[in-house]
């Protein structure tokens, strides 16, 4: 199923990554591509079980690629899906702005947490543990993506988000920084070479 760039942009995902599938991602282990490819190509039974996902690891080494595949992946199979950064959630939400989109989406990716620049109190903590309340009570699924492990995680974030966080499927994306290698793929620069 092609997607429309527009309801890709509406959804959240990232330009470089609109359009691409389980055939553009190069997987660092069988084990990985089970479980990344099980969780699409059984996204119904995900949905219905509310299995989340807390993918972590260095910057680069794609779990927002990742991600927009499997949010796209979802999208295919006509579930609303959304993605965000967890700075720009704490933006809009705190300038007032709707948000409901976020809270109610059948899918939703909260990519980049702990990349905010500071919590500058803990409406920031309370904000996310808020919004997973509501999503874990009302069954939908939601997928985390953090360059911190689950200690640095608790740290930051405290008990409470650690403890929510043991109900997500916990997976460390390895790899090296792909995103110059992504970069130097594109076709048009071959105009410039």
């Amino acid at each position: 199923m092609r997607i429309s760039k527009e309801a890709l942009t509406l959804m959240g995902i990232p330009l470089q990554y609109q359009g691409i599938d389980w055939k553009d991602y190069q997987f660092s282990s069988e084990q990985l591509k089970k479980v990344l490819k099980g969780y699409t190509e059984h996204c119904d039974e995900m949905f219905d079980d509310n299995i989340n996902l807390l993918l972590t690891g260095s910057n680069g080494c794609g779990k927002s690629y990742v991600t927009s595949i499997i949010l796209q992946q979802c999208y295919s199979r006509y579930y609303s899906v959304r993605m965000t950064t967890f700075k720009d959630f704490i933006t809009k939400s705190f300038n007032g702005e709707d948000t409901q989109e976020y809270w109610n989406a059948e899918f939703l990716a909260i990519d980049e947490l702990g990349a905010e620049v500071s919590l500058k109190s803990n409406a920031e903590k309370s904000l996310i543990e808020e919004l997973l309340k509501y999503r874990f009570a009302k069954g939908l699924p939601t997928i985390i993506c953090s360059n911190l492990d689950k200690a640095t995680l608790k740290a930051r974030y405290g008990n409470t988000l650690f403890s929510m966080l043991s109900e997500f499927i916990c997976i460390e994306i390895q790899g090296v920084d792909g995103r110059q290698t992504a970069f130097r793929k594109k076709k048009a620069l071959d105009f410039l070479r």
